[in-house]
């Protein structure tokens, strides 16, 4: 059993050039009246080119020039000066305390709080108007520790890291932590859009492979941005557009930056039925721009699996009037409990970056303007292990704990980084295939997979227990760029509304424990070719040419587990000899299944054509489906919306039946959004159809607003639905539905079949925060669905 799911985000940049001159500077900077570590200090060349900033201990470490001059400086404390000497590479620092650190005072002019937060966010907006390019030199450094009862594995996909788990078993020692750490140099072009990355030196432990470090996104958090999505919480910026209306702030006093007075401010969301920050932010006088954000999410914000995020984010003046972030800091406890004390994954992350050699509006180099220039790529000394780099360039001790790791499992020692791609490996795994239907009964096999170089080859070797005979199928694709290439070979049972074996375990689950079976059957026998591209400017295209021998499959069992009434009979399909030509087209803006929660829209049209060799038959047909997702009111988790959904399909009149419009029926254990819940299984369709399906999705907003018990902070979500369609074509029209004739599909006579109903999702099931339940109901309207009702109870996620 392997879980895949979203950690976190992380930052990664470029690399310093060394030399003879350079020495290591580290210490400890303190408090100099009580010797507490001072956290947070800036420590920075005099011209703002390179710097870092002291941990939570007070500690740092930057390389420099001999004779470098420092400035160290901290909010309330009086900025000092260091020069870098050679045999004195170890300095730490006593900081004194402003003199003036004004508790509860009245401010100059009288200004209110909330004129400092309006000024801001006037300020902010001017503040990213000015910035045309960037660029900059970003070290970040990113560990997570693990715990809990699974045993886990990490990649990344240049995103975010992943980690896979296995039910029931420990986690290694190698593999109870990750460490990252990249320095890399990022480019932006904000009129042209364009964004580049590239790593110049990269670490991690060994149970990580290079390859899998590419956690730069090119640029982090940033409180000047109007919200942040969190795992699709939404969480309004303090200084955003809306701050007004979405926090509550409480001029807590002011503190000193050099000869400036910074504002220290509190904040709280405005209502407790929206997500939102509650902490700290520190605005510099008269100039009102933002120099610290040190945050949580508030008591009532609920962001799935995530305890105890912690944000600190720190901005500097890299340009005059200009204040760009230089410092985040991300904590958090992470807690996926896919089944409470069976498998159940903890982790402690910590992530910290920091930017350095940051220039603001100057021309960027022409190779990244190239159309074919990747937005992340790794340079060929990236790998060099050179453990003398990181000796004296990590802007970050490495904790005992991850040094014990590092001496364990260094990715430095005795690696080879040559196959950087991996494109040399060799991979087998196997596992059962089990299938049961009313056609083949229980199907009992293997199934295999063989990836070596960019060629993945599946294989399925099975024996119908109810067709008494060995059925399979070997499939070998090649990945080139945007594009797979493929072939296969078969002898398989497809489905009649599919083009291929296309039934998932909770299918086969439901006809083996509750004799439920809602599809019919048939067999192929041949070969096939097929392309597929991957998303291009939101572009997807499935090409595929079929040469198969097509058999009808006759019922041969009515028992199920724990039942043995009579299932309906498997109808007769156009036998033959066919040639099947088949593309798809799709397009996709935004994210069509609604999980940002933003506008998206998706749209696909399929072309089919066919010919039987037995009696010169050609048929053909097109199918289109397009559907709208539009959020209707915010709640800061997933909006109030509206999900539209329109289908449409027309074929030659002697269209076989296995290539028909069958109407989609529920299906146990699955969200059906765009299927008929109260209608009988596999009675209607026809050569020609269209439908409309619309979900209105009020969230759980309703619960929370009446202040019914929560799970995990969050309460049930209701959504309103609603469906109509029409099939036609067959000879045969609506009397008595329940009935097919002959294996015919049922018109709908000219009707509409039209139903109405509701879902509940995000019921908890209290031993688990990542599976929920979701429970459908649909009531069948009109002439031809009154009467009929229908229901299904499905898995949803926290979202």
């Amino acid at each position: 059993m392997r879980l895949i799911f979203f950690i976190l985000t992380a930052f990664l940049l470029s690399s310093i050039l060394l030399n003879a001159k350079e020495i290591t500077l580290q210490g400890i900077i303190i408090d100099s009246q009580n010797g507490a570590p001072v956290p947070g200090a800036t420590i920075r060349m005099a011209d703002g080119s390179r710097g870092t900033y002291s941990n939570s201990r007070g500690e740092y470490r930057l390389r420099v020039e001999e004779n470098t001059n420092l400035l160290i400086r901290s909010l309330g404390y009086e900025s000092t000066n260091i020069t870098a000497k050679s045999g004195n590479d170890n300095i730490d620092v006593k900081l004194k305390p402003s003199s003036v650190l004004l508790s509860g005072v009245k401010v100059v002019g009288d200004i209110t709080v909330e004129e400092i937060i309006k000024r801001t966010i006037a300020r902010k907006e001017e503040n990213l108007e000015k910035i045309k390019t960037f660029s900059g030199l970003l070290y970040s450094k990113l560990s997570v520790e693990m715990d809990g009862s699974a045993f886990t594995s990490a990649e990344s996909d240049g995103n975010s890291m992943t980690l896979g788990a296995s039910i029931g078993e420990k986690a290694p020692e190698k593999f109870k932590m990750f460490v990252l750490e990249t320095f890399a140099r990022n480019f932006r072009d904000k009129e042209k859009e364009v964004s580049h990355t590239s790593i110049l030196q990269r670490r991690q432990t060994k149970n990580i492979e290079p390859q899998d470090n590419m956690l730069a996104i090119g640029e982090f958090i940033n409180f000047y941005d109007d919200e942040f999505n969190f795992l699709q919480v939404k969480l309004g910026s303090p200084v955003g557009e809306d701050a007004l209306d979405n926090y509550d702030f409480e001029l807590r006093g002011r503190t000193t930056l050099d000869d400036r007075y910074v504002y220290i401010i509190d904040i709280q969301p405005s209502s407790s039925l929206f997500p939102g920050f509650q902490g700290t932010i520190k605005i510099v006088e008269e100039s009102y721009d933002l120099v610290e954000v040190d945050v949580s999410p508030a008591e009532n914000t609920e962001i799935p699996f995530f305890e105890g995020l912690h944000i600190n984010e720190k901005f500097e003046e890299f340009s005059r009037g200009i204040w760009f972030p230089s410092f985040l800091n991300v904590s958090a406890k992470l807690g996926v409990d896919v089944i409470k004390g069976l498998m159940d994954i903890k982790a402690d992350i910590n992530s910290t970056s920091i930017y350095s050699e940051v220039e603001i509006n100057k021309a960027l180099p022409d190779s990244i303007y190239k159309e074919d220039i990747p937005w992340i790529a790794v340079t060929e000394t990236a790998d060099s292990m050179k453990i003398d780099f990181w000796e004296k360039n990590s802007l970050r001790e490495i904790t005992p704990r991850e040094m014990e790791m590092y001496q364990q499992v260094d990715s430095l020692v005795a690696k080879d980084s040559s196959d950087k791609e991996g494109n040399k490996s060799v991979s087998f795994d196997w596992m059962p295939d089990l299938d049961f239907n009313r056609s083949a009964s229980v199907v009992l096999g293997l199934k295999g997979s063989l990836d070596f170089w960019k060629v993945d080859n599946n294989m399925v070797a099975s024996f119908s227990f109810g067709q008494q005979e060995f059925i399979g199928y070997f499939d070998s694709k090649i990945y080139l760029p945007y594009t797979r290439l493929g072939g296969r070979i078969y002898s398989d049972y497809y489905t009649n509304r599919g083009f291929g074996r296309d039934r998932e375990l909770d299918d086969i689950a439901a006809a083996a424990l509750l004799h439920y079976d809602v599809f019919d059957y048939h067999k192929h026998d041949g070969f096939g070719l097929y392309l597929d591209t991957y998303r291009y400017w939101g572009f997807d295209l499935f090409g595929s040419v079929d040469f198969s021998r097509q058999y009808s499959m006759n019922k041969t069992t009515n028992k199920s587990l724990f039942s043995s009434k009579k299932w309906r009979d498997n109808p007769e399909i156009t036998e033959g000899s066919f040639r099947d030509a088949h593309a798809k087209l799709s397009y996709e803006f935004g994210d069509a299944s609604g999980f940002l929660g933003d506008f998206a829209f998706s749209a696909d049209i399929e072309a089919h054509y066919g010919e039987s060799e037995e009696n010169a038959l050609t048929y053909r047909y097109a199918r289109g489906k397009l559907n709208i997702f539009m959020p209707l009111i915010p709640t800061g988790y997933n909006p109030i919306s509206l999900d539209i959904t329109a289908l449409g399909g027309k074929g030659s009149d002697n269209l076989p039946l296995q290539q028909q419009f069958a109407m989609p029926t529920w299906e146990m254990f699955r969200e059906t959004k765009d299927n008929f819940l109260s209608a009988p299984f596999g009675v209607f369709g026809g050569s020609e159809f269209f439908s409309f399906h619309g979900e209105l999705d009020l969230t759980d907003i309703w619960w929370r607003a009446i202040g019914l018990p929560k799970f995990n902070g969050r309460g049930i979500n209701l959504l309103l639905r609603a469906s109509a369609g029409k099939y036609f074509g067959g000879d045969i029209v609506y009397k008595d539905y329940y009935l097919p004739i002959n294996g015919k599909y049922v018109s709908t006579n000219g009707e509409f079949y039209s139903e109405i109903g509701f879902s509940l999702s995000r019921i908890p099931i209290y031993i688990s925060n990542v599976a929920y339940l979701r429970f459908d109901a649909g009531w069948g309207i009109g002439p031809i669905g009154s009467g009929n009702f229908g229901s299904t109870v499905s898995v949803s996620l926290p979202f």
